[in-house]
């Protein structure tokens, strides 16, 4: 099979150490898919544009402007609403991980409200009164020159983040069951998109029904199984195309898709050119470069 790196496709990245990262998706090169992720670390997305993101199975709309603040291990996607692709601004840091430098001198447990597994999400938008103070923040992360600046920063905002929560919600075992069946099936997909598999194969997998994973699925990615599915196998193969010279009918195969004339349309569906043009349109913007 052929390899391609899932986080080598980041572009515009500003700032990368192993705790701690800061990009941009800009309108122009942000892709029209990603998938859901669920990780360790503490996520902060500022929008410029409208999407909706779905957070362990609630769907939250993301105006323009709007600060989504997410707990590690929350299991999110992002759908963009319309035909126009917004910018994001993402920060991640993993507080397991900075404690590690001397500087990070933080009691974890005071700010367990937000680490909590069942803690609610934080969208802080334009009309909230400690909006512009989140966002001051935020700059100050993407431009800090060190990672004593950083550090620095990131304890201002979890200070920030401890006044400002909400009342963490009671523990709720139904939909954690739920949020693992998710989980479950999009790990499947991950790691079997190449494969031939149908709704039935994921619901086996998670112990549901088709119909009640259909809807949990959709409940917390925003795609259908199917539609997601293909998506993924579609981003893959847009990864393929760039960094191999292998023949668009071998990635069509290679990703999962048998049929190469469904696979050339559904990548225009997608992409709004197809794959020998975007190989094309991906090479040529790099020689320009």
């Amino acid at each position: 099979m052929i390899n391609a790196d899932e986080n080598s496709f980041i572009e515009n990245v500003e700032k990368v150490t192993s705790n701690f990262t800061t990009y941009t998706f800009n309108a122009e090169n942000r892709e029209p898919f990603y998938p859901a992720v669920w990780r360790e670390d503490v996520c902060l997305l500022k929008v410029s544009g409208e999407v909706s993101v779905y957070v362990d199975g609630v769907e939250y709309s993301v105006k323009n402007g709007d600060v989504i603040i997410l707990r590690p291990f929350a299991l999110y996607s992002a759908v963009a609403v319309g035909q126009n692709l917004p910018s994001v601004e993402v920060v991640l840091f993993n507080l397991r991980g900075l404690q590690y430098y001397n500087d990070f001198s933080v009691d974890l447990k005071k700010y367990q409200q937000f680490l909590n597994e069942d803690s609610a999400v934080c969208v802080v938008s334009p009309l909230d009164d400690w909006y512009e103070e989140i966002s001051r923040l935020l700059q100050d992360l993407s431009a800090a020159p060190s990672n004593s600046a950083c550090i620095k920063t990131i304890k201002s905002l979890l200070e920030t983040l401890y006044i400002h929560r909400k009342k963490t919600p009671q523990k709720n075992v139904a939909r954690e069951k739920r949020r693992f069946a998710a989980i479950t099936a999009l790990d499947y997909i991950r790691t079997n998109y190449a494969l031939n598999f149908s709704v039935k194969t994921l619901a086996e997998k998670c112990g549901y029904s088709e119909f009640y994973l259909m809807k949990v699925f959709k409940t917390y990615t925003g795609y259908s199984c199917i539609d997601y599915a293909n998506n993924y196998r579609l981003w893959k193969s847009e990864q393929l195309l760039a960094e191999t010279n292998c023949a668009v009918g071998k990635i069509a195969r290679e990703v999962g898709f048998d049929n190469a004339s469904y696979f050339n349309r559904k990548f225009l569906d997608l992409y709004g050119v197809t794959p020998s043009n975007y190989r094309a349109l991906y090479f040529d913007n790099r020689r320009k470069k």
